[in-house]
């Protein structure tokens, strides 16, 4: 048996639970049944604590509320140029920053030829990170309906 769990803030928290191959479908259906009245009763006593917790608070005033949190950058974040390169090369990590399309579903594009190979470069290291000409790979990511990121 798994359980499991994954969090999205535009949907919340998605729990999973594997039971072993010997659990029948009827009672999968009663351990689910159970498993949800279980989680309906865990949350409505959360809620009842939360009002109970904010009836015996006074209402604060305007002057109490905190600050509001500027968002802090992310150490090992890469910095995003405001605007997409016209010249230069990029690589595909800095192609998946900006764009809204997947580092492995990019490199299938370009297995696919949808999108144009990396260009060769002879003085990177051959361990060096493979790159695109920005010019090029974005006039394509656009043409195939691709969009920036946050926009």
């Amino acid at each position: 048996m798994g359980v499991s769990f994954t969090y999205s803030p535009d949907f919340g928290v998605k729990i999973t639970v594997g039971l072993p191959k010997h659990v029948g479908r009827e009672a999968g259906f009663e351990i689910c049944d159970a498993i949800d009245a279980l989680v309906r009763e865990q949350l409505e006593g959360k809620e009842e604590r939360r009002r109970a917790t904010r009836a015996s608070c006074p209402e604060p005033t305007e002057e109490a509320l905190p600050a509001v949190a500027e968002p802090e950058a992310e150490e090992n974040a890469e910095p995003r140029p405001a605007e997409w390169p016209s010249v230069g090369v990029v690589t595909a990590s800095e192609i998946v920053a900006f764009w809204n399309i997947g580092k492995s579903s990019f490199r299938q594009r370009v297995r696919d030829g949808v999108f144009s190979g990396a260009i060769s470069c002879p003085d990177r290291a051959p361990n060096a990170p493979k790159v695109w000409d920005a010019a090029t790979v974005g006039r394509e990511l656009a043409a195939a309906g691709y969009v920036r990121r946050g926009f």
